[in-house]
């Protein structure tokens, strides 16, 4: 008896259907940029559209960010957040491997490191600091979010209690615990991002 083959597991879908981020607008947009790399390897180009997409959704949170102290931004998101077209192109453009070729997938699951996912420079020095230099279980993605997050609430700046309070450090969590889980555990993909979800109270419409 042969079985069909199984669906393939998009991280950025089980985000979206945690009711997390709204990636409605940024599909055309992905699949467009992604066009000349078609004759490529289909799985590699679903890497590479799951990774830009959740890259996308980290930038979403760049203006929460810039200013935290007044952002309407706050945990548990009451709606989706909406992932812009500019935001799939800033990170076609600088997040992973860019325009230069599709996002590699790491043959050894041990040889995942952090800026395998993490989006900015700065979260990658915290996880030196940290001394979280290898990332191969998706746990540790929680010790990455609690020690930033704790960074933060120490921060004798207002715009640093303000990003922890509000929950910032956690959301981008979700999407690196979600970046990992596809590198080394796909088949448990949605048990990681419900727990997390759950764990962190990500979202009153998750749970609705």
């Amino acid at each position: 008896m042969t079985h069909a083959p199984a669906e393939p597991r998009w991280g950025f879908r089980t985000i979206e259907e945690r009711g997390l981020f709204d990636f409605g607008e940024a599909h055309a947009v992905c699949a467009e940029a992604l066009l000349p790399f078609q004759d490529r390897d289909p799985r590699l180009r679903q890497f590479t559209y799951d990774f830009t997409m959740l890259s996308a959704a980290e930038y979403m949170l760049a203006p929460a960010f810039a200013n935290p102290v007044e952002t309407e931004f706050r945990l548990p998101l009451h709606e989706p957040i909406a992932v812009a077209p500019f935001a799939v192109l800033t990170a076609l453009a600088k997040a992973d491997c860019g325009w230069t070729d599709l996002h590699g997938i790491k043959a050894n699951p041990d040889a995942v490191r952090p800026w395998d996912i993490l989006l900015f420079a700065g979260d990658m020095a915290k996880a030196e600091l940290l001394g979280v230099g290898d990332v191969h279980d998706p746990e540790l993605v929680d010790k990455l979010v609690w020690g930033i997050e704790s960074m933060h609430a120490n921060s004798v700046a207002q715009q640093g209690h303000s990003i922890a309070e509000r929950g910032l450090v956690r959301m981008q969590g979700v999407l690196w615990k979600t970046k990992l889980a596809l590198q080394v555990d796909p088949d448990h993909l949605e048990t990681y991002v419900d727990d997390y979800v759950e764990a962190y109270g990500l979202s009153d419409y998750a749970s609705a």
